[in-house]
């Protein structure tokens, strides 16, 4: 899931989101969920298998 406060532009919002993008790619290969949060946007995860 991902979203940003209501007050950010939309530019500033996909900027926030270019930003936790790099930071989520940098760490999450080691995790199986988990989020990043940066002041106005974030982004949370979880792995699930699928069969």
């Amino acid at each position: 899931m991902v979203a940003c406060t209501r007050d950010l532009s939309r530019v500033n919002c996909m900027n926030c989101f270019n930003f936790l993008i790099r930071e989520f790619l940098d760490s999450s290969y080691k995790m199986r969920d988990g989020g990043v949060i940066c002041g106005n946007c974030y982004v949370i995860f979880e792995f699930y298998h699928y069969f």
